[in-house]
């Protein structure tokens, strides 16, 4: 049986495309967060690793945005596989809120294990203005 030259390329393509995306999805990594900044702050410095601190509250629509259409992206997974990352509800740690001067939501910070901050994102405006403090930070330490 002879088969057509022009089926080879799309069945060759389909299957590259399939083998990469399974290949991709295996080395990923779900990001982890907590809500103990003390304990984050505690395995940052064993690891020497920066901190993500998300400042949001549940009524706050741009801190959803982040939380379904930043967070669970694969492109966020490759970005914080060397950061603790931190979710703090601003109405039940007012505390830690007060403490980082948090104005307005979402607040985003990038800080050191120290506690020195490299970055900051306020408000919503896609994934780029975080990888970007992310990057900023990675080159300031």
């Amino acid at each position: 049986m002879k088969v057509s030259p022009l089926w080879i390329v799309p069945i060759s393509v389909v299957a590259m495309a399939s083998i990469g995306v399974y290949r991709g999805s295996a080395k990923r990594k779900a990001p982890v967060w907590t809500h103990d900044l003390n304990k984050a702050i505690a395995e940052a410095k064993a690891t020497n690793k920066l901190i993500l601190i998300d400042f949001n509250a549940s009524w706050c629509k741009p801190c959803k945005a982040y939380r379904d259409e930043v967070f669970p992206t694969g492109e966020f997974s490759d970005q914080a596989q060397d950061v603790v990352l931190v979710d703090i509800d601003v109405e039940k740690r007012q505390d830690i809120a007060y403490q980082y001067r948090v104005y307005e939501l979402p607040d985003l910070r990038v800080i050191g294990p120290n506690g020195t901050e490299y970055g900051k994102v306020v408000g919503y405006e896609g994934p780029e203005p975080l990888y970007d403090a992310l990057a900023l930070a990675r080159s300031l330490r």
